[in-house]
């Protein structure tokens, strides 16, 4: 098994059991992510004029974040609604503990102390941290409210080690090795997430578990000897991160070019993880001298948070509940803002890879104020915010870039803040390698839970959305029908006979049929003007479906505002066919135009015409539950082109588009077919007088 290279290497390089690092600084605290020695530093930086930085984080961040918890306290304890309940109300209590003990610290405000104290005693009285999920009920204190609780907990009994009275300390380590105790056998193997190496729940239950077995390591156990490596949180941990670092990072002969630092689990989930995976990566190279920085995945992924924004100018006024709301690009289980940062991700990034980029685009974000940490983890940005890492402008980087382990690819016009942006989807739900390990080579349980089924679709951005991701979605209704949360209906892409891509969701274990799914982003060519993509999607599908070719050519003029889709499609049988479009505002025809649409507000016009008068297009709302809106009812425009029975299918759509900001707007272009012949691999369009020719056979696409 090939991941397995990478784990060996690791385990037969690092003594887990001596720990060297660990050893020459026990029994000191604090130790787990900052020493004395760096909190001095942050005490003083924050009063310190020449460190302006600092101090605009805790001004700004961290202290309003530590006032407004001791105002309002702990909440009180509430039951869970059932077997099912998660009780994420209490991540909330987690994090709240290392903003307060941080705060502390560099105050010494008696306060924060004092609360910290209480949001600790709270968090140790509730009598279950997260009853379970939808899948796995009843499994008490094994999920993410126990994780961020437990992480609290560490922290508390770490940084505050010699603030505490004794007996409060003493009952924070019991509760540590208790709750820690049922952590540890849901990471055993009864947990949901015990086997999904490329799920958030892992990364972040194996660092609270890291965190913990650390934080009481070597201290005198008060009811009986020192705590050491023998508990095996650690161990676990460390081979389960070495088992993820070898998925996204494998050594030896790689078959792709790069590792390219994408995310299958969507930009919120990206912020989400990847702040408990840094955090997981610290803690074990400064106490265990076990190094997983040394990582193209991890030097990468920086690029992904950034080219999955979108234009800065849509940033005005975004927060969660606050329109315009469309700071990301929310493919997958993702709102159109972020979950977590990521200003102190970047930052971080920035710091080991040198990365000016991330540090340039951190800055941007908090002076955009598009942030998102009042409940999340604001003191990690003066852990990790480096001063000595020079910004740079993203507007100096390329505008595409083509995530080919993942199959996705995102353009955009310029960096001004007002560009038109692409972005496409063409991959296999966790990227081209995992997929290359074969069924049964790897369990990899729930890793995909938040992955869409949505091979060969598209989003489309320019001053507002025009095709939209259907987002984090509970589920939706269509004409009575119920439909689940992940469905190929929601997506920008084909349906046969009304039935989804191959659904890997949370609903079923990553198995035999999710391995053999490989769409696949075949031709990606670029320029100023034009990009041409070519994605494959037709193992997307279910074998029983009969599909034998779907592939869809994509041209971008950029710089006229042009989309034309050709999709190609071929069937061993008759079937009837659908392809959807989601446009953000629903689409109602042109009385001027032939087959044509227009979806239309103040702020753009999106047209999108279609070209076989035989096709049945049809405008429509699916109801679907929005998780962002707290699972509310919304529509999800629709308009979907029609075959009713066919077993081949060459069609033509185009889209384009213009800003409506004033009344003296240009249209959108209206788009001329001028050539093609039944079954001919050709097409000719007039587009604004110049001449687009594509032979999908060829995969070209000439502009003239």
């Amino acid at each position: 098994m090939k991941p397995i290279i990478a784990l060996t290497l690791l385990l037969t390089c690092v003594p887990f059991h001596a720990v060297p690092c660990i050893a020459q600084i026990l029994p000191s605290h604090p130790r787990l992510l900052v020493t004395k020695k760096k909190f001095d530093f942050l005490k003083k930086a924050i009063a310190d004029p020449n460190q302006p930085r600092f101090q605009l984080i805790w001004l700004s961040q961290v202290k309003p974040a530590a006032d407004k918890l001791v105002k309002n306290g702990p909440p009180p304890y509430t039951p869970p609604t059932s077997s099912t309940d998660e009780m994420l109300w209490q991540r909330n209590v987690g994090d709240a503990m290392p903003i307060l003990a941080m705060a502390y610290r560099l105050t010494g405000n008696q306060n924060y102390l004092n609360s910290a104290q209480s949001f600790a005693a709270a968090s140790m009285g509730y009598l279950i941290w997260g009853a379970g999920s939808v899948d796995f009920p009843n499994y008490n204190g094994m999920n993410l409210a126990a994780a961020h609780q437990l992480f609290g907990l560490a922290i508390i009994y770490d940084w505050l080690y010699d603030d505490l009275p004794i007996d409060f300390r003493n009952q924070v380590y019991q509760q540590i090795l208790n709750r820690g105790n049922v952590l540890f056998a849901g990471a055993t193997g009864t947990a949901e997430w015990a086997q999904s190496f490329l799920q958030n729940h892992q990364w972040i239950c194996n660092t609270a578990l890291l965190a913990a077995n650390l934080a009481i390591w070597g201290d005198n156990n008060p009811i009986g000897n020192p705590i050491t490596s023998q508990l095996g949180w650690e161990q676990l941990a460390l081979k389960d991160f070495a088992q993820t670092s070898s998925l996204l990072d494998p050594l030896g002969p790689q078959p792709l070019p790069t590792i390219d630092g994408a995310s299958h689990e969507g930009v919120g989930y990206w912020e989400y993880g990847s702040r408990w995976e840094l955090v997981f990566m610290d803690i074990s190279r400064d106490l265990l001298g076990v190094d997983f920085y040394a990582s193209n995945w991890w030097k990468n992924t920086a690029n992904y948070r950034i080219y999955m924004s979108t234009p800065a100018n849509a940033w005005i006024g975004s927060s969660k509940g606050v329109s315009p709301n469309n700071t990301v690009v929310n493919r997958a289980d993702c709102w159109r803002i972020g979950f977590a940062g990521p200003d102190y991700q970047l930052f971080k990034l920035a710091h080991e890879y040198n990365n000016g980029y991330a540090q340039g685009f951190a800055l941007q974000a908090e002076a955009a104020k598009i942030i998102v940490n009042e409940d999340g983890a604001p003191w990690l940005n003066l852990v990790w915010y480096d001063p000595n890492i020079q910004a740079r402008n993203i507007s100096n980087l390329s505008t595409a870039i083509e995530f080919k382990n993942w199959g996705m690819f995102s353009d955009r016009t310029n960096w001004s803040g007002n560009e038109d942006l692409l972005a496409f989807y063409a991959g296999p739900p966790l990227g081209h390698y995992v997929q290359s390990l074969g069924s049964g080579e790897e369990k990899l349980g729930r890793s995909a839970g938040h992955v869409h089924p949505d091979a060969n679709s598209f989003s489309l951005f320019g001053s507002r959305w025009l095709i939209r991701n259907p987002g984090y979605l509970n589920g939706g209704t269509l004409n009575g029908t119920t439909l689940p949360a992940r469905h190929s209906i929601y997506e920008n892409t084909l349906r046969v006979n009304g039935t989804s891509q191959v659904r890997y969701t949370s609903d079923d274990a990553y198995g035999t049929d999710e391995f053999r799914l490989n769409p696949t982003l075949t031709v990606v060519e670029k320029s100023h003007d034009l990009d041409y993509l070519i994605g494959n999607a037709t193992s997307a599908y279910g074998i029983w479906i009969g599909l034998t070719r779907f592939n869809r050519h994509l041209i971008f003029l950029k710089q006229m505002k042009v989309i034309i889709l050709i999709d190609d499609i071929q069937l061993s049988q008759p079937r009837k066919l659908d392809l959807d479009l989601h446009p953000e505002i629903s689409a109602v025809p042109d009385p001027n135009v032939p087959l044509s649409w227009l979806s239309t507000d103040s702020n753009a016009i999106l047209r999108i015409q279609t070209f076989d008068p035989s096709v049945q297009v049809t405008s429509y709302d699916i109801q679907v539950q929005d998780e962002s809106n707290g699972g509310g009812i919304e529509p999800l425009p629709t308009l979907t082109q029609e075959q009713s029975s066919a077993s081949e299918w060459q069609n033509v759509t185009a889209l384009s588009w213009s800003d409506n900001l004033t009344s003296n707007s240009n249209a959108p272009i209206i788009v001329k077919m001028i050539f093609h012949m039944a079954y001919s691999p050709i097409w000719a369009f007039d587009i604004n007088g110049q001449t687009l020719t594509v032979d999908i056979f060829k995969e070209t696409a000439v502009l003239k």
